[in-house]
Order: structure tokens, then sequence, then C-alpha cells
């Protein structure tokens, strides 16, 4: 296995030695629909693996050494009816280029549907750098999460007109305003989370999926609206009119854990107007401005639970009226905000069907 970061114990065999698996090993398996080789310290993917796999459709590579061959790809040729490819978490140990580098190979996978490249590690997506996987019209999710990526060229996935999930969670996207990246609060701790190896006192079963996680990218609650953007987990303490020109038709966006401690004053989202759900939990939040989120006119399900910070400071207003503004919300959560007492008398909502509102200091509201 690749040990490194593994959360279990493990040794490496000797020498970093992969698994080995002679090149024709699979030419009898003609039928073969799925095949799992995640953390064999793969450094190579010969393509004579492939020769007679022409039905394979889910192939697994994370956790393996395989940066060289996400560049090369000559196995890529040989997959006709691919549809999910999961190369995650194959980054050099302590390196973090600041390009990624797929190979135009990429464009020979013609069904495919989903593509992983969680942990690859890099500094910044460029248009060019998805130039093969343009054609690929088949394409529903593109998942990049984990790879501390400074900056992303957003205008690249106007080039992929049937994406369903973006998924960039758990990177390092800063505030896009007035055109300028706010680099200086990324640092240089890009990499400190990938490169402190941990293991964990349990027993640890090989079956248990842990390489390939099968539960969905994003709350199915939120993809069934539609095209959804998931910017979780990242570095977007301020939301700019920019942020977002490049997602006009998203319907579901995922705001989440980006210590955003702004004023929302009604304009933030107009480059999205078609937004039905919106997560924005555990954030800091002031809603100190009536026309907050005015600018969303189908929203549908607003998540705002974690965002205690303002309510919990006294002398200051603890605002929520901008509710009664959006005519069209159906799923309001405030839970677990340290509600106590409002500025307004009453919550008004002419559209409101479910209010979530636990974990709140009722005792003393009420």
């Amino acid at each position: 296995p690749r040990c490194f970061n593994a959360p279990f114990p493990c040794t490496p065999c000797e020498g970093g030695a992969s698994i080995q698996i002679h090149p024709l090993a699979f030419q009898t398996l003609t039928e073969l629909r799925y095949l799992n080789l995640s953390s064999t310290s793969l450094r190579k993917i010969p393509a004579t693996w492939f020769d007679n796999m022409r039905n394979l459709k889910v192939l697994h590579l994370e956790f393996n050494y395989l940066v060289d061959e996400i560049a090369s790809g000559e196995f890529l040729t040989k997959l006709p009816v691919l549809e999910i490819l999961d190369l995650s978490y194959n980054y050099v140990k302590a390196k973090y280029p600041k390009y990624i580098n797929i190979s135009h190979n990429f464009s020979s996978l013609k069904l495919l549907q989903a593509l992983h490249l969680r942990g690859y590690v890099f500094q910044e997506l460029r248009a060019g750098d998805f130039e093969p996987l343009m054609g690929l019209s088949n394409l529903k999710t593109i998942n990049l999460g984990v790879n501390f990526i400074k900056q992303i060229n957003f205008t690249l996935f106007q080039n992929f007109p049937n994406l369903s999930i973006i998924y960039l969670s758990e990177n390092r996207i800063s505030p896009l305003v007035n055109d300028i990246r706010q680099n200086e609060v990324n640092g240089s701790s890009s990499q400190r989370h990938v490169l402190k190896p941990r293991s964990a006192d349990m027993e640890f079963d090989p079956h248990s999926n842990f390489y390939h996680n099968t539960h969905p990218l994003i709350k199915p609650q939120c993809t069934v609206y539609g095209k959804a953007l998931d910017l979780s987990l990242n570095s977007i303490f301020f939301i700019g009119r920019e942020q977002f020109e490049a997602f006009h038709d998203i319907a579901c966006l995922n705001l989440s854990s980006n210590g955003n401690g702004q004023v929302l004053h009604g304009n933030e989202f107009s480059a999205v107007p078609h937004i039905k759900y919106l997560d924005l939990t555990n954030n800091r939040l002031d809603f100190d401005d009536d026309n907050a989120l005015s600018d969303l006119p189908e929203l549908e399900v607003l998540d705002l639970s974690y965002n205690a910070h303002y309510f919990r400071i006294a002398g200051v207003t603890h605002r929520l009226g901008f509710i009664q503004n959006l005519t069209q919300l159906k799923v309001l959560n405030l839970s677990h905000n340290s509600i106590y007492t409002l500025t307004e008398q009453d919550l008004r909502s002419v559209s409101l069907e479910e209010l979530v509102f636990s974990g709140n200091r009722l005792d003393i509201l009420w």
C-alpha cells in the first residue's frame, strides 16, 4: 500500500515497491466492468493491461504514485466505454507544482461521466490545462477537492456545458474582487495538511470502501435542483460580484466553512440569479441589511446553521428581517446560531414551509 498518511497502521514494501502485476495478467477478463487498484504503490500503468478489457466502466487508481502516468496516459486510449475514473491522491510527497499536467489521451474517454482528481496538489488551474477534457460531452462530474489550489480560471468550466457537479471543496480559493485575487491569506501553508503522516489504533477493513467513498459529493437535496458548485472549505472570506460570473446557470451553491463574516447587501449573488439551494453553514455572516440575498429571487432552500458569531455579541443588531423579502423561500435552517434575542419582534415569511431552529437559546428568547 501507499502508507504515507494512511489512516491505519501501515508498513510499506521494501524500497517502496509496488504490487507486481504481469503485463498480460488481465488478457482474459474481456467482460470486466470494475477494477480497483487503489493503494498498491503503482508508478506505471502498462497499456497492455487493458488490451482486451473493452467493457471496463469503473477504474479506481487512488493513493498511488501516478503523476507521470496522468501526464502521459497511454493506457487511457484502451478504455473506450469507461464512465468513472478516480486518480485521486497521487501527489508527489513534498512537492507543490504550480500547474496540473494531464495527458491529451484523456480526450479518448468519450463516455466518461465522472473524473476524480483530488489530491494531485497544485497551485493554479488554467483554462488550457483542461483542454483534453473539453470534448467529453458525457462528462457530468469534475472533482478537484483537496488540491490546495489557490487560483482557478473559473471561465474554463464554461467549456463543459453538460457538467452537473463542479466540486472544488477543500482548496485555498480566495475572494475575487475587482478581478484581483486576494492571495495573501493563503500564505505558504498549502501542503501542511497533506504532509503530516498519521495512523489510527484500530483494525482496518480493506473492503470498507475507504479508498473510494461511495457517498455523494454534494447533498442530493441540493443537486436535485440542477447544476451544482461546491466551494466549501476554501478561503472565500468575502464575496464580490465578480466571484461567480462564470457560473450563471448553477442552481445549487455550497459556500460552507469559508470564514465569511461580511454583511450581505443583496448584490453579491447577482451573477447567479437562478440559485435555488444555498448552503452558507459554518461562517460568520452578519445579517444587518434587509436586502441580504435579495438578488436570489428563485431561492427555495437556505441553510444558515452554525453562523453564531454575531448572535453571540451583545450590543449589536441581531437581525433576520431579510427573510420576509425572499418570497420563494420554502426551507430555512437557523439551527445552532446561539440566537437569544432579535432586533425584530418576529420572523416573517409569506412562503416558508419548514423552519429548523434547534440548538438556539430558546430558554432566553421565550
